[in-house]
């Protein structure tokens, strides 16, 4: 299974997997910009699998939207993340924004199309699984 998508929260997120062979995943307006105004969660019939990830509060969850200067209207699209090798993600210990994360080596970055076990390892670096069917799952696939 691979990331198709995450939904946070606050420091808690919902990682959304796909079957590996997926090819073309979306949800509702993922071609418009900027996408945290108009993009949906990836639809339900491309999911196959969600974990949820909890994280300390002291613990900054940033996505491309916060980068400092876009005053509330990214320039990307939902379909950029899958294409771009853009983080759709970043977590780190300290609150200096998406663009220094995704720059520091000791913050997580999330990408779409990361593994299920590459996702589980970097959720339990800093978090935990919140064992509702996660658990199943990763036990299955793992």
């Amino acid at each position: 299974m691979k990331l198709i998508d995450v939904y946070t929260k606050g420091n808690v997120v919902d990682f959304l997997f796909g079957e590996d062979n997926l090819k073309n995943w979306y949800g509702d307006d993922w071609e418009d910009t900027p996408w945290e105004h108009n993009a949906g969660v990836v639809y339900d019939k491309f999911v196959c699998a969600k974990i949820t990830g909890v994280f300390n509060t002291d613990l900054e969850i940033a996505e491309p939207k916060d980068i400092i200067g876009y005053c509330g209207n990214s320039p990307y699209k939902r379909d950029d993340f899958k294409t771009n090798n853009l983080p759709i993600l970043t977590i780190g210990n300290s609150f200096i924004g998406y663009t220094a994360m995704v720059n520091n080596r000791k913050c997580l970055k999330f990408y779409m199309e990361d593994t299920l076990a590459n996702v589980v390892v970097k959720i339990l670096k800093y978090g935990y699984i919140i064992p509702n069917e996660s658990k199943s799952i990763i036990q299955e696939k793992i």
